[in-house]
């Protein structure tokens, strides 16, 4: 059985094959510089509107062009990285609870959920491919 977090939707097994545990923390989340309603600022790349206004290199061209009319050749500048919010870091950290030491996630997130994964070994794309 393998773990989903609830605040990135990552999936991963708590314990590798070689026996080491496996501590999960949240990626960054990828911001996009924007014109928006005649204000620039950064917005989650998944919140990008079709309307919104990017800086890209076209050829040796800088341009400025709607997300919706961005062509396949275009390089978008401005891209950035923030804290994803609610963020789960499972970096363990020791506390005292009573008069016991436990260890703890450093940053809970929006906690965690057990799914299952179908096995996956690779080779059965060999048996679709002539």
């Amino acid at each position: 059985m393998a773990t989903q977090c609830n605040t990135c939707k990552g999936i991963y097994e708590p314990m590798g094959l070689d026996g080491v545990p496996y501590y999960h923390v949240c990626p960054p989340i990828t911001v996009v510089a924007v014109l928006r309603d005649g204000v620039t600022q950064f917005v989650p790349l998944a919140d990008l509107k079709p309307a919104d206004i990017v800086v890209a290199r076209r050829g040796d061209d800088l341009v400025r062009v709607a997300v919706a009319d961005l062509l396949p050749t275009d390089l978008r500048l401005g891209d950035g990285h923030a804290p994803r919010p609610n963020a789960r870091d499972e970096t363990p950290v020791s506390t005292v609870v009573g008069e016991k030491v436990v260890s703890v996630p450093k940053a809970a997130g929006l906690g965690v959920k057990t799914v299952t994964v179908a096995p996956v070994t690779g080779l059965e794309l060999f048996d679709h491919v002539k």
